[in-house]
């Protein structure tokens, strides 16, 4: 019996891109790009779909399910933190509102 050895990735999938060339084979007539972290320097690199599946270890098909899926999980971060911002200006902007009121009440006086 002879074991399959199997080797861990050394990418991870973030999201993907509809513009530029691969970074790994220098292609440019792409419909989308796969945006991957390397796991040992935290680099961002750019790959087309192919490149991308054949430095996962995985299909194409796959790879452009998984990209899909990190696109879509990082628009929703970033929707949620805009959000998050948003009501947190907006806090800060009623708090000012309530602390000048309080100042006209007792200016008033």
């Amino acid at each position: 019996m002879t074991a399959t050895q199997t080797t861990l990735p050394r990418f991870r999938v973030v999201g993907m891109t509809d513009d530029g060339a691969c970074e790994c084979c220098g292609r440019t007539d792409l419909k989308r790009r796969v945006v991957l972290v390397r796991l040992s320097s935290d680099e961002r690199v750019m790959f087309g779909t192919a490149c991308a599946a054949r430095a996962m270890q995985t299909s194409s098909k796959q790879m452009k399910v998984a990209a899909a899926d990190a696109q879509c999980m990082a628009d929703a971060a970033a929707k949620h933190a805009k959000r998050a911002a948003d009501q947190a200006a907006r806090r800060q902007q009623l708090l000012q509102m309530s602390r000048d009121d309080a100042v006209a009440s007792i200016m008033a006086r």
